[in-house]
């Protein structure tokens, strides 16, 4: 997987990343490290090119899972 950070975003719906816990996926809730979900715009789209919102977040076995947003069907906030 690269090591493309997606640049950060401004918290929605009133949830902070910080404090998102687990994440719901087609296969299954995916639990996440503590402050490590981000998500936003991926770093090195050339000028003019539009990039969909990704996610990114440390599991607890600390591989990272990463995707677009809209592929979260839900979050568990502590």
């Amino acid at each position: 997987m690269s090591d493309i950070e997606p640049k950060s975003v401004e918290p929605v719906v009133g949830i902070a990343p910080a404090n998102i816990r687990g994440v719901l996926l087609s296969d299954g809730w995916h639990p996440v490290e503590p402050g490590t979900f981000r998500a936003g715009r991926l770093d090195g789209v050339d000028a003019g090119q539009v990039s969909p919102i990704w996610f990114s977040f440390k599991c607890d076995s600390a591989e990272r899972i990463a995707g677009p947003v809209s592929s979260i069907v839900a979050v568990r906030e502590f």
